[in-house]
């Protein structure tokens, strides 16, 4: 966080008061969370649904909190800065320190590949660049984000994401990106949202903003709901950068995507414009991040950045954490496997949807042919009345991909909507069934699924907590 902000800006920015006293008092850090809050930070007590930070100020204080952002008045060992709403004066505390910064902000939504385009161009603008930390999408997690600021801070990448219409709405009104990007436009959220045209309306809300407050928007010219939302935000007056991952006319083109058959990497052959060709191999796993990466690479064109320096961080581009992870492994559980030959684990735990789903199955069936292979799949959640209706369309899907692989592939399904997707399977594949992840577990290590396998792919929704499983799985032999 910048160094010479004061209790006095942070009461003005929230809407309080603070006694004359402390007015010039520097604030170290801004901190929602009693238990990693650190000596001299400023403490706000939000309300949530499940907690209320109110009933840990005196942890707080303990803890060395310097003053305190409450709705009551709690304590009179420290300043306490008194306010109607608290998660408000956390929002607005975060757009004064926004305000602070000089240098380019930029917006990445999308209801797939948001994180990990986020973190590709993170990577490619270099270490002086600051990115919401996991998913850190909506008000508190932005808020947190815009306090990584500081004077060394050149370029701020922020993720928006969103459950219901309006909600970047108010993300870009706090934090006022001026470049910005949508992924794609898919049905994650659409039981929330009740369709995929409320999807398209909330997140067209990222280009209605840039079109009054920007400077330019990235555009996936392979998603005609992006393309749709652009034509529908812009006059002509927003600066543009096309990509393309399926060989489109843009100014970022992905010609060729490739799975390698052994190892799972990413190839990718590429272009700038009308440049000369060149060759990109990644260590992560999924031909979505074809798309993700021209995105990012899309975004230092919009920032007008000289490829000379960013392209060569292109070698150093990784997967987020449960994101498309290639392991390699010779044991499992603490276990050695049985089997003489590694296993090759692809952890894409974190979340799911039909589109992302659809992606790595695609990518899966690129593994060599032989192999035995193990899916291992959680609920896709918020499908709300649509969910038996999603999960039994995958099952055909699965069918019809894998159809010529009735002997090498079986399915693990964890959750409870799964079974929808199941059913379809039962016929051709040996399939498996477990409510929780533990109970995922004890199915692993009981049929020897992981020694009889020799690819294995992880996907759920993230409530599903399969991210758990792989932790288990990847830990080392004793």
């Amino acid at each position: 966080m910048y160094a010479a902000i004061t209790l006095s800006e942070i009461a003005r920015w929230a809407g309080s008061q603070v006694n004359a006293a402390f007015r010039s008092q520097l604030v170290k850090n801004i901190s929602t969370d009693s238990r990693t809050l650190c000596r001299g930070d400023v403490y706000i007590a939000l309300r949530g649904d499940r907690f209320d930070g109110h009933r840990f100020i005196s942890q707080a204080v303990e803890r060395g909190a310097s003053a305190i952002v409450s709705e009551v008045v709690a304590t009179s060992a420290v300043p306490v800065l008194l306010v109607k709403d608290s998660l408000r004066a956390l929002a607005t505390i975060a757009r004064g320190v926004r305000e602070l910064f000089k240098g380019p902000a930029m917006a990445v939504t999308g209801s797939a590949g948001k994180s990990s385009t986020k973190e590709m161009i993170t990577r490619l603008l270099g270490e002086n660049a600051v990115c919401s930390p996991a998913s850190f999408n909506n008000l508190i997690g932005v808020s947190k984000t815009v306090f990584l600021l500081d004077e060394k801070t050149q370029y701020l990448v922020l993720e928006m994401g969103m459950n219901a219409r309006f909600e970047i709405k108010e993300l870009c009104e706090y934090f006022r990106p001026e470049f910005g990007l949508i992924t794609n436009i898919g049905n994650a959220h659409v039981g929330k949202l009740g369709g995929q045209e409320e999807i398209y309306l909330a997140k067209k809300e990222l280009f209605d903003h840039l079109l009054s407050h920007g400077t330019g928007i990235a555009v996936n010219v392979d998603d005609p709901l992006v393309v749709r939302a652009l034509a529908g935000s812009d006059s002509g007056r927003l600066r543009s950068v096309r990509y393309s991952a399926s060989g489109r006319d843009a100014d970022v083109v992905v010609d060729t995507m490739a799975v390698d058959p052994k190892t799972a990497h990413l190839a990718l052959q590429m272009k700038l414009g009308r440049g000369a060709p060149f060759h990109v191999d990644l260590p992560l796993f999924g031909l979505h991040h074809g798309e993700n990466l021209a995105g990012a690479m899309a975004v230092q064109l919009l920032m007008k950045r000289p490829e000379s320096e960013w392209m060569d961080r292109l070698k150093d581009i990784r997967p987020a954490p449960h994101r498309g992870e290639i392991f390699s492994l010779s044991s499992y559980g603490g276990k050695k496997r049985q089997n003489q030959k590694q296993l090759i684990l692809i952890d894409e735990s974190y979340n799911s949807n039909p589109a992302a789903l659809e992606s790595s199955l695609k990518s899966f069936a690129k593994l060599e042919p032989h192999l035995t292979k193990l899916l291992i799949l959680g609920d896709m959640l918020e499908m709300g009345e649509f969910s038996p209706k999603v999960h039994t369309d995958m099952g055909q899907f699965i069918k019809r991909l894998f159809s010529d692989h009735a002997n090498t592939l079986k399915v693990l399904g964890v959750g409870t909507e799964i079974q929808h997707l199941l059913k379809t399977l039962k016929s051709t594949f040996r399939t498996y069934e477990a409510r929780s992840v533990l109970e995922a577990w004890d199915i692993t290590e009981k049929s020897s699924l992981l020694d009889s396998s020799e690819v294995v792919l992880v996907k759920g929704s993230r409530g599903v907590g399969l991210e758990k499983w792989v932790e288990k799985a990847v830990a080392p032999a004793s």
